[in-house]
């Protein structure tokens, strides 16, 4: 996974989403731009997190997947594998407009929570791990040969696979679709999706050893109550003022989690700020800082400003786009201000 490919993709994105005043026709056709890629964003993070099972996890469930994607999995960008969802294309690197700063101020945010809690689990898999990406919120799941992944979002997207059957069933009181196939390696997967009452989507998928009357059976057994926010592996006492969680992806290897403006954790932006802790976070030779107590590393490239913090036995990088809602000076503050395990 490369998060500076996925992070940079987007921001270069949305910067020519901006409307230009030329009228409504040119705004309302800014307005679409926008709408297929928050869509194409969210189906990207859910294929990251499949491809971080496939590589770090299932090797043989998924071995057609390129690994990086909601869910599995996914950045506010995305690289991400074949074998489950497409990533958005790159785009030419527009002009960025101007825009305020914004202060750092003591973080306070929503923690991330899924909205149902399970009664009935498949055995074989770990423990959930909650992930975000824009109005995507999920559940992921990870065994040695399966994943299961729930999620719940604002649109349904049908699960790469060979389609063996199709069946019309019932989750609660809601019309469901059950979908039974292969994946692209082969193996069994299955997928039962349904609509609610809010007009949000659920779609619980598992590919491996998990069968589609375990799918079904997980999904009936999904309580209406929100299930408690786990703990995050890092925690910030300094943020952007006013803002909240945009993306949010934890495996057993990456850690990847983004702030935005409460208006915008939902649709496009220039405005996200990003910590991670990833295998991709390497060190480039930029500009030595310090941030606090540590030293870190500042590199400047395509747009992006990334700080790499050497914290002996706990490094993480902190981005955002040069056009960021933070000045460089704030950003060593907030990077300093992360606390580790």
């Amino acid at each position: 996974m490369n998060l500076d490919e996925e992070l940079r993709a987007a921001m270069l994105a949305h910067a020519n989403f901006a409307p230009s005043g030329a009228g409504a026709l040119d705004g309302a056709r800014v307005r679409a731009r926008q709408l297929d890629v928050r869509r194409r964003l969210a189906l990207a993070a859910v294929a990251a997190a499949v491809a971080l099972v496939a590589v770090v996890i299932l090797p043989r469930a998924l071995v057609g997947g390129r690994a990086d994607g909601t869910p599995i999995g996914g950045t506010p960008t995305g690289t991400f594998p074949s074998g489950a969802l497409t990533s958005p294309p790159s785009t030419p690197f527009a002009t960025p407009t101007h825009r305020p700063k914004v202060p750092l101020t003591a973080a306070v945010f929503a923690p991330v929570a899924f909205p149902f809690t399970p009664a009935w689990t498949p055995s074989g898999l770990a423990e959930p791990t909650v992930g975000r990406t824009q109005d995507l919120v999920r559940l992921v799941y990870a065994g040695e040969t399966t994943y299961l992944i729930a999620s719940v979002s604002g649109a349904l997207e049908p699960m790469e696979m060979t389609i063996v059957s199709t069946h019309p069933t019932t989750v609660g009181s809601r019309p469901a679709t059950l979908t039974v196939g292969t994946d692209a390696a082969g193996s069994p997967a299955a997928q039962i999706t349904w609509q609610l009452a809010n007009q949000r989507w659920v779609d619980v998928r598992a590919a491996g050893q998990i069968s589609a009357t375990q799918v079904k059976r997980y999904a009936d057994n999904l309580q209406n109550r929100t299930m408690p926010p786990p703990p995050l592996p890092i925690a910030l006492t300094l943020a952007p003022q006013g803002f909240q969680v945009a993306y949010l992806e934890i495996t057993t290897a990456e850690f990847q989690f983004c702030l935005a403006p409460p208006d915008e954790v939902d649709g496009d932006t220039e405005t996200w700020v990003c910590v991670s802790r990833s295998q991709a976070d390497d060190i480039r030779g930029g500009e030595r800082v310090p941030v606090g107590s540590d030293t870190g590393e500042l590199t400047r490239e395509s747009g992006m400003i990334k700080l790499t913090v050497l914290r002996p036995g706990a490094q993480f990088t902190v981005r955002m786009s040069e056009n960021g809602p933070l000045t460089e000076a704030d950003l060593i503050r907030f990077a300093a201000a992360v606390r580790t395990p």
